[in-house]
């Protein structure tokens, strides 16, 4: 017994000495006696001088700085401080406490304190770093493709949607089990019940979903032996506007590499309930090429982006960096589908660059477009840039969020507030997304990069995210239904052109040349 006790005695010793050295070690670290550094820390992702929504999930970072400790200090006031302290530079917030700090500091400022420990310099504390909480609100989800960047045929690429007050991810369809690419996803206005996307090779076809009901068509007919490709919704639920192209890719001994121009497009409006085409000279045009259509909030009008149509002898050798587009406006009127006269808004000849994209904010007082030195590819050249424009003054502004790589795809959050484009400016090759707020008077300010809860995984990611659309609610179909919609062919319908359709003439393009539909 008497050694029983003993026995008995030493484990509850180990057991308290264990205790004590496992509070010591999760103690907290003394930082009184630290020094002040005059710069702020280097943070990746750079979250810092930013506007931030105020249901956006927790951005964790990495402090670049050499320590063996960090401590972190976010708070918006003394009364609630998230203090986050580690012996890894890699800093992750706590979910909880990073919402209930939002929640506080909704239209405030929020400040980050970072301290670094050196063995040869003890503490050092950074010049604070400081952001600001909207008041809007950014949408709940973001959809996206994400795949390798590849010229040939992808391994797989999928259609993603995020939960962007979490680090939630689902996927909505995958080319994995029909053997071909998809893209071009589309939303009526951010509902995510009436969307659209194409399937290219394979179970070719274009996807629609609208009033609980999925099917896949055929949008080829007479006028337009290429399918559907850049599409919008109008804001009516029935109509869609589509380009059809033949795009041709070629390659570039440096720089830039991979390069596309078109060698013929038009645009084409499409009826979901009478599953028909309607084509009109002033869209259609055998003069132009047109491209990229986008419908005002109201139906009123359609933006689109045209350029002269080129000759079947052109010569891509010498000509291709003469190819520009101007951004154009048209009037329309659903009831009738008629269309008045076409209206250039901003002009190549007088900008020297050529536009692409454009993407008007659902409040309507602004459009938001890529300008590059040519073609209508934009994410291909490092000269594209993000352009705003006034719908009520005119005024264009290059923006600053630019960087020196690529800024592409884009769109609008639903209350006009927030922007997101894709950019290649981590390192030239992958494409991110990339988040802007933008304020009443439509100052847009400095991005910040999606944030995932790893941020380090940017670093090793080689795939691309590309087309990122902003939506309100989750999209409510399965991707296995949008599988068993592209493989079933009783679910296939094929559009014909609308009555009394008068086809008109379409220009020669070169024989020789290989022409797909979509670059």
């Amino acid at each position: 017994m008497k050694h029983e006790n003993k026995y008995h005695r030493s484990v509850v010793f180990c057991l308290v000495a264990v205790a004590l050295l496992v509070l010591a070690c999760s103690g907290q670290y003394d930082i009184s006696d630290c020094k002040s550094s005059a710069r702020p820390p280097r943070l990746y992702p750079d979250y810092s001088d930013i506007v931030i929504p105020p249901n956006i999930a927790p951005m964790n970072f990495v402090i670049n700085e050499a320590g063996e400790k960090f401590v972190v200090d976010i708070y918006a006031d003394s009364s609630s401080v998230i203090r986050l302290q580690s012996k890894s530079p890699r800093i992750v917030i706590p979910t909880r406490s990073w919402r209930h700090l939002l929640h506080r500091s909704v239209g405030r400022p929020i400040y980050f304190d970072i301290f670094v420990y050196t063995a040869d310099e003890g503490w050092t504390r950074h010049q604070r770093v400081v952001n600001r909480v909207a008041s809007a609100p950014i949408d709940h989800f973001l959809v996206y493709r994400f795949l390798r960047p590849n010229y040939t045929v992808q391994e797989e690429m999928t259609i993603r949607q995020r939960d962007l007050e979490s680090y939630r991810e689902s996927l909505i369809m995958t080319t994995k089990t029909i053997s071909g690419c998809i893209n071009c996803h589309s939303f009526n206005q951010g509902d995510p019940s009436q969307m659209l996307f194409h399937i290219r090779w394979g179970a070719a076809g274009m996807i629609v979903a609208r009033q609980d009901e999925i099917c896949k068509i055929d949008t080829r007919t007479e006028f337009n032996s290429s399918p559907a490709a850049y599409s919008s919704w109008h804001p009516n639920g029935r109509l869609a506007a589509f380009s059809v192209n033949k795009v041709f890719q070629f390659f570039h001994a440096a720089d830039d590499s991979r390069d596309v121009i078109d060698l013929a497009s038009d645009l084409i409006l499409y009826d979901c309930d009478d599953n028909t085409v309607s084509i009109d000279a002033k869209i259609s045009s055998p003069f132009y090429m047109e491209t990229f259509p986008n419908w005002s909030p109201d139906g009123a009008s359609l933006y689109f982006c045209r350029a002269p149509q080129l000759r079947a002898d052109f010569d891509l050798e010498e000509g291709y960096r003469d190819i520009q587009y101007d951004l154009v406006r048209i009037p329309f009127e659903p009831d009738s589908k008629t269309w008045g006269e076409p209206e250039t808004l901003v002009s190549a000849a007088e900008t020297k660059l050529s536009c692409s994209h454009p993407r008007i904010s659902p409040d309507g007082k602004y459009l938001l477009f890529c300008m590059v030195d040519y073609g209508n590819f934009p994410i291909f050249h490092s000269s594209a840039d993000l352009y705003l424009l006034s719908l009520a003054t005119g005024e264009i502004q290059r923006l600053a969020v630019n960087s020196d790589k690529p800024e592409g795809f884009h769109s609008w959050s639903s209350n006009s507030r927030w922007i997101v484009f894709t950019s290649k400016r981590d390192n030239g090759i992958f494409t991110r997304l990339y988040f802007s707020h933008v304020d009443e008077s439509g100052v847009v300010h400095k991005p910040f990069i999606l944030p995932i809860k790893e941020p380090r995984h940017y670093q090793t990611l080689f795939k691309s995210f590309s087309v990122p659309e902003l939506i309100r609610r989750p999209i409510p179909y399965r991707a296995q239904q949008f599988i068993d919609a592209a493989l079933d062919e009783h679910l296939e319908r094929r559009a014909q052109l609308a009555p009394d359709t008068e086809i008109l003439p379409r220009p020669d393009i070169d024989s020789t040349r290989t022409v797909t539909d979509f670059p």
